[in-house]
């Protein structure tokens, strides 16, 4: 039985009185009531019309009185209220039960039968109906398209990529017609070709800076702008940038970054994954980094070959203890350092080329 329109009122206002405790004192009822009905306020039946009402809200299950008629009760004046009320718990409706073991799955999706426990029923359901209504014949996507289109969330098939559907090649990106886009760099290619490979640099400034040197000195294939650990995500397009050839010296980077953990974190991370996908080596600068620590007066100190990690071998032993010293500052030692003015005197470029 629903509360009439009254009781549904007043039940409103106990419930924001009640600021979400399960259980209300008389004197609180009592407030709450002569706010709701301000009309009664002194006449004699008040207190009929209270009880009335609770006995109301209790058949209809909106709120439990107490079941002991002695300590549970205020029995005088008459009629008897309840010295609290409790509000009665609403329990959500159950969904129904998904018996995914006996689904009918597609093809593609048959595995999911056989998974001890299933985290994300809604969306297999999606993915099936994708590939059951002619998803195998869509053209090829970005991932974030894909991911959108069946569940509302660019990123969702990212995050799906280490659950349990996507472990051991069960659910992949090639089944769901999509394919990640490689990140794109900024670079700038020499004028005329050069001995040095290409540079990949962190920051933008020092970018701007190598660009404008390899204007006048032709020392590097290209300059790339790595743009911290952004790098990580376009290795395609850097392994595009080198043309197919069977001479190693061509198929390398070199790399200038910050003196800092996630500035020789980043290039030995990018070392291992041009190695592993398409055998390309990452090698240090050695040059700008032994600049770099002239530019800071950091010089080597056998105390701190203990230290040393593989992090540390990445780069020549005759600059290792000087990156030890560097990650040892209050400050990183950032690649700024050595700018265009820096540069330009280490080249010999005479007055004021154009920035």
């Amino acid at each position: 039985m629903a509360p009439s329109n009254g009781n549904e009122n007043f039940l409103a206002a106990l419930k924001s009185a009640s600021e979400g405790r399960a259980k209300l004192k008389l004197g609180v009822v009592q407030a709450e009531f002569l706010k709701v009905f301000p009309h009664l306020q002194g006449t004699a039946d008040r207190r009929n019309r209270l009880r009335t009402m609770l006995d109301e809200l209790a058949a209809a299950g909106a709120v439990r009185l107490p079941a002991d008629e002695h300590d549970g009760w205020e029995r005088a004046p008459t009629p008897s209220l309840p010295k609290w009320i409790i509000f009665a718990r609403i329990l959500p409706p159950q969904k129904e039960r998904f018996e995914y073991r006996s689904f009918p799955w597609v093809p593609e999706l048959a595995f999911v039968a056989s998974l001890r426990g299933l985290r994300h029923p809604d969306e297999l359901r999606r993915i099936h109906e994708f590939l059951k209504s002619g998803g195998r014949l869509r053209p090829i996507v970005p991932v974030k398209e894909r991911s959108y289109e069946l569940f509302g969330d660019e990123k969702r098939l990212d995050s799906l990529q280490n659950s349990q559907l996507c472990l051991e090649g069960r659910l992949t990106f090639e089944i769901l017609r999509c394919k990640q886009v490689p990140a794109s760099l900024s670079c700038v290619p020499a004028a005329r070709d050069a001995k040095e490979p290409w540079l990949i640099l962190e920051n933008e400034s020092t970018f701007h800076s190598f660009c404008r040197l390899i204007r006048f000195i032709n020392r590097h294939k290209g300059i790339v702008l790595g743009s911290g650990i952004a790098v990580l995500r376009g290795t395609e397009f850097l392994a595009g940038l080198l043309h197919p050839t069977s001479d190693e010296q061509a198929k390398q980077f070199l790399y200038f970054g910050d003196l800092d953990r996630d500035g020789i974190q980043i290039p030995f991370q990018l070392n291992q994954r041009l190695r592993d996908q398409f055998g390309i080596q990452v090698r240090p600068a050695d040059q700008y980094y032994q600049w770099l620590l002239e530019a800071q007066n950091i010089k080597a100190s056998p105390l701190l070959a203990e230290r040393r990690n593989a992090l540390f071998a990445w780069f020549p032993p005759s600059i290792r203890d000087g990156i030890g010293i560097a990650l040892c500052q209050t400050r990183p030692i950032v690649q700024e350092a050595i700018g265009w003015e820096f540069l330009a005197t280490k080249f010999g470029i005479a007055g004021h080329a154009s920035f």
